[in-house]
């Protein structure tokens, strides 16, 4: 192996240098640096201009049925505060108990019988029960009054993002209580206009699963999801944004190597290059070369952020716009350590040195320009499967939840480039898993190493119309047959 490969560093020596001073690299460079130190402090600037959240929301009327005097605890949620440790909306709030014995409850009686509203009222109303070890909160409130349902869900939101700060406060965490604490919590809002006068399966106990007032007809519009909170959303924007990078890296680099290969197969550079180096050197040197180039451009562009923090602080004072916060929250990287950063960095490097050794055969597999888009669009075809089956896992959100397709796309080499370093990341993924994806990308390009090796000097001196993947496979087979004749 030493032997074929001597002479690689003449190769990325040569290739660094003529790719780092092409124009095509330094301009996109260049605009991608300019769009994100100008683009930070234009979009502070106008999240600053645009109206400040506020609220309607003047008095919460809460509904304890949980039997452990939780309503008195709801104070605590006025200290809580922003991301940027300033005063919520909420803390002008004033909560006051309902006494849940007085309330006019019974197997027939509808919501508009329990909870009076007055005309334009401003107050919400929280009913609380403790079904099937977790908490189920409704948020109620009169869509003919003065609040708008966007405004309740935002708060519904708040309620269940804080929801235990609450629990912290009214009980001392013991280990017998870290399960309560832990509990998947249902907290929906609805219109009370919106919901049938029929029965609302209540009875007087309040103890049994049929007690959810919840089990009303509500519009589907008014339901706020758990599952679609606010991390969520940030955690699928990681995702999305890191499945696009990589597909733009991969594009980028693989189709430089496949170009720099067909251009040189067709004239005399690599007729030049084989009289003293050997054709899988010429891989090994390029995909390296244009490994550094990206990491030279991604160090660029953290150097543009880190510039673009700073002069968006001289000019808003602000670190970053609200909407990178949400993105860039801590919560959304619950899962982040130091395993988890090293696999997923390694991830990407295997899956670009993946693609690229496909590119270096579609390359190889064309020996005139006029065919270069032969040659390409071999590489090309297999990148966008890979893309787009991730993209389908992502936006289906199979990634969410246990499955077998999410795990077969997590752990392929051809698709676990692009989700699973942002699936470890922000926790969708265990790090287990992540190191089960790692291992199966490096022995991925152990053998791609090993088949290219086997295939790509016949394939560099071959000169003849467009070689197609069994064309490839033929030669792969022919080349094995003579080593084993030459042993005998």
């Amino acid at each position: 192996m030493k032997n074929s490969i001597k002479g690689w560093k003449d190769i990325f020596s040569f290739t660094f240098i003529q790719g780092i001073k092409a124009k095509s690299i330094i301009i996109s460079t260049a605009i991608m640096c300019v769009i994100i130190i100008a683009g930070v402090p234009i979009a502070s600037l106008i999240s600053s201009k645009s109206e400040t959240k506020k609220t309607s929301i003047e008095e919460v009327c809460i509904a304890d049925m949980t039997g452990i005097k939780i309503a008195k605890d709801f104070d605590i949620l006025k200290n809580v505060k922003n991301d940027d440790e300033t005063e919520n909306m909420y803390s002008k709030i004033k909560y006051t108990e309902l006494d849940s014995q007085k309330l006019n409850i019974d197997e027939n009686t509808g919501l508009k019988d329990i909870y009076k509203f007055d005309k334009d009222s401003k107050k919400v109303y929280l009913q609380i029960t403790y079904l099937e070890d977790s908490f189920d909160i409704e948020v109620i409130y009169d869509g003919k009054g003065k609040l708008e349902s966007e405004d309740v869900n935002n708060y519904s939101d708040f309620i269940k993002d804080n929801f235990q700060k609450i629990l912290m406060k009214n009980m001392s965490v013991a280990d017998k209580d870290i399960e309560i604490v832990n509990s998947v919590n249902t907290i929906n809002y609805c219109n009370i206009d919106s919901v049938k006068d029929e029965n609302n399966n209540t009875d007087a106990s309040l103890n049994e699963s049929d007690d959810k007032l919840n089990s009303d007809k509500l519009e589907d519009d008014n339901s706020s999801s758990n599952a679609d909170g606010k991390h969520s959303k940030g955690k699928y924007n990681i995702l999305y944004t890191m499945l696009m990078a990589t597909l733009f890296i991969l594009t980028f680099c693989g189709e430089r190597i496949a170009m720099s290969i067909i251009t040189e197969k067709s004239s005399k550079v690599m007729e030049y290059l084989m009289t003293s180096i050997k054709p899988m050197a010429i891989v090994v040197g390029k995909v390296l070369a244009n490994l550094l180039i990206i990491g030279v451009q991604v160090g660029l562009i953290a150097i543009s952020f880190i510039t673009a923090i700073f002069v968006n602080i001289s000019i808003t004072g602000e670190k970053l716009p609200e909407s990178l916060r949400n993105i860039l929250s801590r919560n959304n990287f619950d899962s982040a350590n130091v395993l988890t950063i090293l696999v997923s960095i390694i991830l990407l490097i295997g899956g670009i040195i993946l693609f690229s050794l496909i590119a270096a055969l579609a390359g190889a597999s064309v020996s005139k320009m006029e065919e270069m888009s032969e040659g390409i669009k071999m590489f090309t075809f297999v990148l966008v499967i890979g893309a787009y089956i991730a993209l389908f896992v992502l936006t289906s959100n199979t990634y969410e939840k246990a499955s077998v397709v999410k795990y077969v796309t997590m752990l392929v080499p051809l698709t676990s480039v692009f989700l699973t370093p942002g699936a470890l990341l922000t926790g969708y993924l265990s790090a287990g898993l992540g190191v089960l994806a790692l291992l199966v990308m490096i022995i991925s390009n152990v053998l791609l190493v090993r088949f290219v090796a086997d295939v790509y000097e016949s394939m560099i001196y071959y000169n003849g119309t467009h070689l197609k993947l069994k064309d490839i496979i033929g030669i792969s087979k022919q080349n094995r047959n003579g080593s084993k004749r030459r042993a005998e």
